[in-house]
């Protein structure tokens, strides 16, 4: 059986996924070059009988645009996407998700085709990007710690907007500073979810 723990989040909410912790690494710019991406093809499948990660074929997405869909099985809840790419930087691997825009706290949903094509040529895009480890039939989800997100980006000088809480992280920081430093100051152990995949 799957445990859920749910981490409460400030307005706005973002990427509320039931089954993964909230997500403090708000960002304007994704972890790495999305062109080129390469799916994690390990996550493939269902997650409890909630969550299955799939690649559906929509024209005029790229190749490596993954889907996280949560079944919510509430009467009048309809189920949700949520869009992502992997990233791998030494031995560490991330999903980077994308946000409809930066005064929309909504996940970006790229289910009809032309939808990913007019998100891209938006001005305020946004992004939360969570690290995860994959080990067989378990995946561990970590949405990083708020105060250790808050102290490194005051510490490196990058502004928070108070509107949205996104921070206006430069092209590339982020993936440097992971590279050189590692994830666990942000990513510390404390907002993390263990996902099981589901027998067949």
């Amino acid at each position: 059986m799957t445990h859920r723990r749910l981490v409460p989040l400030l307005v706005p909410l973002v990427l509320v996924i039931v089954l993964l912790p909230g997500c403090w690494v708000r960002v304007t710019e994704p972890l790495s070059d999305p062109d080129k991406a390469e799916p994690d093809e390990g996550l493939l499948g269902k997650w409890s009988d909630d969550l299955e990660i799939d690649i559906p074929a929509v024209k005029g997405n790229p190749k490596w645009l993954m889907r996280a869909k949560e079944s919510r099985k509430e009467v009048n809840e309809t189920d949700r996407n949520f869009w992502f790419f992997t990233t791998k930087i030494g031995k560490h691997t991330y999903m980077t998700f994308y946000v409809e825009a930066l005064g929309d706290s909504t996940p970006a949903d790229f289910s009809k085709e032309g939808a990913f094509k007019e998100w891209n040529e938006k001005k305020d895009r946004a992004y939360c990007i969570y690290r995860y480890v994959l080990d067989r039939d378990k995946l561990t989800v970590d949405g990083g710690s708020e105060v250790a997100v808050k102290k490194l980006m005051q510490v490196e000088g990058i502004g928070q907007s108070e509107r949205t809480g996104y921070f206006k992280t430069p092209k590339d920081w982020l993936a440097k500073y992971l590279k050189e430093s590692g994830p666990e100051t942000i990513y510390d152990g404390t907002n993390v979810q263990e996902l099981r995949r589901a027998k067949k």
